[in-house]
């Protein structure tokens, strides 16, 4: 994986709901904020146009697509979308879109035209993929033709846009062909347009890499929440993630704690713990993950499938700038991309969860209490810098004398 793609920050934008517009015209208007919270990638959900066939809710889901080379009216038009690829690469941030591979909506004129490339019944009957998601039908990847007319519609949107890739959602659900087989030929064909292409995989699996630069950590995620609720120990976040570096290695993962599928990371862990967590993905090596309004501490998950607005004016200032923060620190600093992890658990009490990120010279320490007390903890024995900067604050500490209020965190510098 490159340097820029390791230094990458994806903000993901569900386009319908971001702006009072709901359309592309309505992230060109933020693109200074965009840049000055730091980030330098921007995942769009899907732009297609929604089926109108078997449709949930008012406006239907995103993922239910009627065209895989055409854009949502409501969100704008080409020419719209071009010059907010244009414009958002004036300022150094890279633009990916959601790819449906698994699935279209009922309205797709491959149902009519290519019958052929769905799953069927025992009677024939094109079907979709599971009772819940009845908006959607399933294609079978045995045809070859569909295979060559897939791969030329993510061609569409590098050649005539400049994409700068794909996030593939459910990309390992594939019905008919291998999906590691799958993807590297897919990511080869694509490459020869785009050296640089970043993907993204919406799966869990090892053999999907090097064809993605990235795969989701679910099992991290989940950790998270067990920890939270008194399941698991916090010794649990490092024992799995190491116990996954294991299995993926050296290949890179997606940090979140919220996405367009999950509860508000505010909602769910509450304040406090949503900044202990949102400190700890942005010290974990991997690629963090912000969903739109994540940052300022949106507690309300967007529907997918009916009206539903950001409300900009309810916005944290001060969570915001707590993410500012975050995202200069990791930018600012090699060794939070490039360095090793090492534990610090086994020095720690059971509460508490300790690792240092080494790229010489550079040492950063993250250390969170999860427990409802202060902890005063004293490293001077194995720590080889007796001297810490807290990096949120400035303030200078002494690694005997580490103090951590209940449900804290401290993010610092070794010198």
């Amino acid at each position: 994986m490159t340097s820029w793609k390791k230094e990458t920050i994806i903000y993901e934008i569900f386009v319908r709901v971001f702006s009072p517009g709901g359309n592309f015209s309505g992230i060109r208007e933020k693109i200074s904020y965009l840049k000055e919270l730091g980030i330098n990638l921007v995942w769009l959900m899907p732009i297609y146009p929604i089926s109108s066939t078997n449709r949930k809710g008012l406006l239907g889901s995103p993922y239910a697509l009627s065209g895989h080379t055409e854009i949502h009216p409501d969100l704008g038009n080409k020419e719209e979308f071009q010059q907010l690829v244009k414009e958002l690469h004036k300022n150094d941030i890279r633009l990916i879109i959601d790819w449906e591979t698994n699935y279209t909506g009922w309205d797709h004129p491959w149902l009519k035209e290519h019958p052929e490339w769905y799953q069927k019944d025992e009677n024939g009957k094109i079907i979709s993929p599971h009772r819940q998601w009845w908006d959607v039908a399933r294609l079978n990847f045995q045809n070859e033709n569909l295979v060559a007319e897939m791969l030329a519609c993510m061609k569409y949107w590098i050649e005539n846009f400049g994409v700068d890739g794909f996030r593939c959602d459910m990309a390992g659900d594939m019905l008919g062909r291998n999906a590691a087989d799958y993807w590297q030929y897919i990511a080869e064909e694509l490459r020869r347009l785009n050296p640089d292409l970043f993907l993204l995989a919406e799966w869990e699996d090892p053999k999907l890499h090097p064809s993605f630069d990235l795969t989701y950590d679910w099992k991290l995620f989940h950790t998270y929440q067990d920890v939270y609720n008194g399941q698991k120990s916090p010794k649990e976040i490092l024992n799995n993630y190491f116990a996954q570096l294991k299995e993926f290695s050296p290949h890179t993962r997606l940090r979140f704690l919220e996405n367009h599928d999950e509860r508000r990371a505010r909602e769910y862990f509450g304040p406090k713990f949503s900044r202990l967590f949102s400190a700890l993905i942005f010290s974990l090596p991997g690629v963090p993950l912000i969903y739109n309004g994540q940052e300022w501490g949106e507690s309300e998950r967007p529907s997918h499938f009916d009206y539903w607005k950001i409300n900009w004016e309810r916005r944290d200032e001060e969570l915001l700038k707590f993410y500012q923060q975050l995202i200069k620190i990791r930018r600012e600093n090699s060794c939070l991309t490039e360095g090793e992890l090492l534990s610090l658990d086994k020095h720690l009490p059971e509460n508490l969860l300790g690792f240092l990120r080494q790229e010489n010279p550079e040492t950063i320490i993250y250390l969170a209490n999860f427990s409802s007390r202060t902890e005063t903890i004293n490293l001077s024995n194995i720590l080889t810098k007796n001297y810490l900067t807290n990096l949120l604050t400035g303030e200078k500490l002494l690694s005997q004398n580490i103090s951590l209020a209940a449900e804290d965190f401290l993010l610092a510098r070794l010198w």
